[in-house]
């Protein structure tokens, strides 16, 4: 024999071992699915079931519990008689096949087995749940019935005895009352004809009918209450206040309450007719409108009783007021008019207080009309009041505007004062430059300086022509006395460097003698005293020299005017 042939027989016996191995672990497994099959099998039980099938014959039902008994009495007798029998038959191939080691056709008897029996315990187990409901239908409807006609009663009770609460609901609750009656009766008559099932359906539409009628009930009242006496007592109330505010000269804007109440008296009666159709969802609706409108009409004339007062109170006030604004702003005026005539008023101070004085009188004559439609009567209160406040507001304002124009003017005597001294102080100031310059006994003095002297001398003999005007314009003065007091620094600045280059000019000449030998020296002594002398241009003499003397002593001329500095320092002090 050939090791091939070898192989392949081995082969052989292994694939034979495998297919052996698989079918004995198969034939175990459903071994042990028939043992599971066979215990849900030995729980199928119809006693039980026989017992309340037994019971619900005994009631003698009727109607839908009769049909729907039969029908799953049906089932139940079709499940013993062929279903749990095709069980049995399945279980027994299968364990017939098992054993032969079939075990693809025990695995279809297994599968049908299986299946038979989940629909077996699910028709059984919906049949019990049914014949339980049955059989507790019947006490549980008794114990309902006897607890919704408790309720009806205590309701009928209600309704009956407290008839004058609902109105023209009352008739609308009767018939509610007599379908409850009749629903009453069908249950009953279902109860004795064994129909559980309906009497249940009819017992759940009259609780709930009770449910609705128990709601209804106290919002109805409610209803009634404030259509029959609430809102009719508050509008014979209002229109009572209305007769005697008329009476007193009272008037309305934004409202008409003869109006507004005939309105409402129809929405009183369209209430009516919610509560009659026991409509209360609308009835709540139309309900809480009227009571705005109404709570609207107090409102109105509240507040024009308290506009009243406020308006009587300020009256006196504003009178008061306006002839204080009057005065002021005649007095202001006359102010401002007689100023006009020395000062230019440059900022329409004048106009603004004709135009404040206008306003005043304007106002004024509003409320003079407003006066007169108080004494005849045709006053409307609130809308005074609102135009008092601003009035009032605005008089405060304009008398602390007029107040401030007249600061503002008063204050131009004492700034002509001010400019008049400023100019004097000026005069002083060049006289001091002037002669500052001439202690200096100079040769002469720079062309440009002597022509800005010219210049300050001629601004502050301008500003005094402006200001001896007969109507001077202060504040164009002050403008040009603030340039007039910088052209002073910068005249005063340029007469200290005059002075200081010429004595340091001086100064450095008498140091460079010294280097008189020296021909630069020499030469620069001779340009510095020609700028000095003839030129008068002592800043150039003074670069000149200090040049020259820094060549031959580097430091000399920085010393020369550190001395020159401290000799100045200590003449100032």
């Amino acid at each position: 024999m050939s090791s091939t042939q070898t192989f392949l027989i081995l082969g052989v016996i292994v694939v034979i071992l495998i297919v052996l191995v698989g079918s004995i672990m198969m034939n175990a497994s459903q071994r042990k699915k028939i043992q599971a099959l066979n215990e849900r099998r030995s729980h199928i039980d119809g006693q039980k079931l026989a017992d309340q099938i037994d019971r619900l014959n005994a009631m003698s039902l009727s109607g839908e519990s009769l049909a729907s008994f039969e029908s799953w009495e049906k089932v139940f007798n079709d499940t013993f008689q062929h279903h749990v029998p095709d069980v049995d038959l399945e279980l027994d191939h299968a364990e017939e096949q098992n054993a032969g080691y079939k075990t693809f056709k025990a695995k279809a008897n297994i599968k049908a087995a299986d299946e038979l029996l989940t629909e077996i315990e699910s028709d059984l187990g919906n049949a019990s749940e049914v014949f339980d409901q049955l059989l507790q239908s019947d006490h549980d409807n008794a114990q309902q019935l006897n607890y919704l006609l408790k309720d009806y009663q205590a309701e009928r009770k209600n309704i009956l005895s407290n008839s004058f609460k609902y109105g023209n609901a009352l008739d609308q609750l009767e018939n509610r009352l007599t379908e409850l009656e009749s629903d009453f009766d069908i249950v009953t008559t279902l109860s004795d004809e064994g129909d559980h099932v309906e009497a249940k359906r009819v017992l759940s539409r009259i609780n709930m009918n009770i449910t609705t009628l128990n709601g209804l009930l106290p919002k109805l009242e409610k209803g009634q209450q404030e259509v029959r006496t609430e809102f009719p007592n508050q509008l014979d109330e209002i229109l009572d206040v209305y007769k005697q505010m008329e009476a007193d000269k009272y008037n309305f804007a934004e409202i008409n309450i003869l109006a507004d109440i005939r309105t409402i008296r129809k929405e009183i009666d369209q209430s009516n007719k919610y509560i009659q159709s026991l409509d209360v969802d609308e009835l709540e609706k139309n309900n809480e409108k009227i009571a705005g409108e109404i709570d609207k009409q107090y409102a109105a004339m509240e507040n024009e009783m308290k506009a009243r007062k406020i308006v009587e109170k300020k009256q006196e006030s504003l009178v008061k007021a306006f002839n204080t604004a009057s005065s002021n702003s005649h007095q202001l005026i006359q102010k401002l008019d007689h100023i006009d005539q020395s000062y230019q008023l440059t900022h329409g101070e004048l106009k603004e207080a004709t135009d404040l004085d206008a306003e005043v009188n304007q106002m004024q004559s509003d409320f003079e009309i407003d006066q007169q439609k108080m004494a005849d009567g045709e006053a409307v209160y609130s809308i005074l009041r609102n135009d008092f406040y601003q009035v009032e507001e605005r008089l405060v304002a304009i008398a602390a505007r007029q107040k401030e124009i007249s600061d503002d003017v008063d204050g131009l005597f004492e700034a002509e004062k001010i400019a008049a001294g400023s100019l004097d102080n000026f005069a002083q100031e060049v006289s001091l430059v002037k002669r500052k310059i001439d202690r200096q006994k100079l040769p002469g003095l720079p062309r440009e300086f002597v022509d800005f002297y010219n210049v300050v001398l001629n601004e502050i003999t301008d500003l005094n022509s402006e200001l001896n005007q007969v109507r001077i314009n202060l504040e164009q003065i002050s403008g040009k006395l603030i340039l007039v007091q910088q052209d002073i620094n910068k005249l005063r600045d340029e007469a200290d460097s005059i002075v200081d280059s010429a004595r340091l000019v001086e100064n450095a000449v008498q140091y460079a003698n010294k280097f008189i030998t020296t021909a630069e020296i020499k030469l620069a002594i001779q340009d510095a005293m020609q700028l000095y002398q003839d030129e008068f241009d002592y800043q150039k003499a003074l670069d000149t020299i200090a040049t020259a003397l820094e060549k031959v002593e580097p430091g000399s001329f920085h010393r020369i005017e550190q001395d020159y500095n401290k000799e100045q320092n200590n003449n100032e002090k």
